[in-house]
């Protein structure tokens, strides 16, 4: 009885352990001081956009991302973005003329997100560039009115990215809504610039 409860306690000690070395092989955010990444991951990107990636191939033995075959980006600090009330609130035309947004995903396959910017004249020059793995699966880009209606304006597939480009937008509150294709899970890049 004795090497019995020897042998649960044992076994609850272990499964207890919070120390796990393996980060496995999802990006996350890097740190604001040196070292920004733990050893074996490297900060790639910029700002508060930068991430730590690691290095050489995937961990083999990391956990599947939501059961996909794309390892999602670390867009987790966004969500929910998935509706106009949820949207991101980015600076372009308030603060800004440019903002980028990196290693965003789509994941699971029926995720939608959504990133608000303001126009602040009659005939400005909008464009809206996402920049994804093709191999993985198709994404799709609309423009969206302040309602959450379309206005008109779809991306148009080209390479590696799908692109809006206009300068017939009114003054007012805009939405880009990003989808991908039945099934697809897939990670991206989203550039929104408004100029002049």
């Amino acid at each position: 009885m004795r090497t019995l409860a020897f042998l649960l306690s044992a076994c609850a000690f272990a499964a207890c352990n919070p120390y796990d070395p393996n980060l496995g092989g999802r990006p996350f955010k890097c740190g604001t001081s040196e070292p920004r990444c733990p050893d074996g991951y490297t900060c790639v990107g910029t700002g508060t956009s930068a991430v730590c990636e690691l290095n050489g191939t995937p961990d083999a033995h990391a956990p599947a991302i939501d059961g996909s075959h794309v390892q999602c980006g670390t867009d987790t600090s966004i969500e929910p973005n998935d509706d106009i009330a949820h949207a991101l609130q980015t600076p372009v035309r308030n603060q800004q003329a440019d903002y980028t947004l990196a290693k965003l995903a789509l994941c699971p396959s029926t995720d939608v997100d959504m990133f608000g910017f303001n126009t602040t004249s009659v005939g400005q020059n909008v464009r809206v560039t996402l920049t994804y793995d093709p191999g993985n699966g198709a994404l799709n880009m609309k423009l969206l009115t302040r309602q959450g209606q379309p206005a008109g304006f779809d991306g148009q597939p080209s390479g590696n990215t799908v692109v809006i480009v206009t300068n017939r937008l009114s003054v007012d509150q805009w939405y880009v809504q990003v989808s991908a294709a039945s099934g697809v899970e897939n990670n991206y890049d989203l550039d929104i610039n408004v100029s002049p």
